[in-house]
């Protein structure tokens, strides 16, 4: 249930994805267009919430029925978070998960995509491969075996997936 003290946090939450909220019975609007993305771009820490809060109402969004809320909670906490950040990292593939079992594949193959690009750009190379391979398998869910070949290379560590390119460059 959500408390009555909680609403601001969700609500600014969920505002920088740029949607609205209930809570308490009404409607609490928040800001879209220009002024959103200026938020979530170069947010001031005094408009922020306090990221333990927001990943506790994450937490108590967790069951069926929920499950995006509390994805696109976990989104707006990486979104604040810097991109090299672990907790990030974190967040995102959780938000991955979160839209994965509400049935969003697109949306949870994009985030792991994401989460293997950020961990490989700071050179996490077990958390891209585990968001790389988690992303080739709903790929390969939605019969999209292009897409799921070129994540299991990516997953791959780079001297297996050179071992692998040139025994099939040989074969040609």
């Amino acid at each position: 249930m959500l408390r009555k003290h909680h609403t601001p946090w969700l609500a600014i939450a969920i505002g920088i994805l740029g949607a609205t909220s209930t809570g308490s019975g009404q409607e609490i609007a928040v800001a879209e267009g220009p002024a959103a993305t200026a938020m979530s771009e170069d947010p001031a820490p005094a408009d922020l919430p306090h990221v333990e809060t927001m990943v506790a109402e994450a937490i108590s969004f967790e069951r069926p029925g929920h499950y995006l809320v509390s994805a696109k909670i976990y989104e707006a906490v990486a979104s604040i978070l810097d991109r090299s950040d672990p907790n990030a990292l974190n967040y995102l593939s959780r938000a991955g998960l979160l839209s994965y079992y509400a049935g969003e594949l697109d949306r949870a193959r994009e985030l792991f995509e994401e989460v293997g690009w950020r961990a490989s750009a700071v050179g996490n190379t077990p958390i891209a491969a585990a968001a790389y391979e988690r992303a080739m398998h709903i790929a390969l869910e939605q019969g999209n075996l292009p897409r799921a070949a070129t994540l299991y290379l990516r997953s791959l560590p780079e001297e297996e997936r050179e071992k692998l390119l040139d025994r099939r460059n040989r074969r040609r």
